[in-house]
């Protein structure tokens, strides 16, 4: 699995019938910034204690996190793209679903259709 592929870099995805897309994912180097994960987090955590590379990988996947059941879901991974795809025009849901779909077979090892934070981590190894 490419480091550049999509979690947590710029993911290039080509959909049949679909123009070739640049859809920001989550964890990319802006993503990663302590400035973006201030706007997440606020004054909540200090984040400027929190300044190692698996802090910031760490708290941006809490940021996905919504249910706060310590994995990424389909439906959190949606939330991911469309609130960080930077896109001026809406994605359609065919197109999200294909998205979501590549990132949860790249980066879920055990098959339970939900990305862990071990497997997440795995991505920048």
């Amino acid at each position: 699995m490419s480091t550049h592929f999509f979690l947590f870099s710029l993911m290039i995805l080509s959909v049949s019938g679909f123009r070739e897309s640049h859809v920001r994912g989550f964890a990319s180097d802006d993503d990663l910034s302590i400035e973006h994960l201030k706007e997440h987090y606020g004054n909540k955590i200090d984040i400027e204690k929190h300044t190692s590379s698996s802090d910031r990988k760490f708290y941006y996947f809490k940021v996905g996190d919504k249910n706060l059941d310590h994995f990424l879901d389909g439906i959190e991974l949606i939330k991911l793209i469309t609130e960080h795809s930077g896109e001026t025009e809406k994605l359609n849901v065919e197109d999200l679903e294909v998205q979501v779909d590549q990132v949860i077979g790249d980066l879920d090892r055990n098959g339970d259709g939900m990305i862990s934070f071990g497997e997440y981590s795995r991505k920048f190894d």
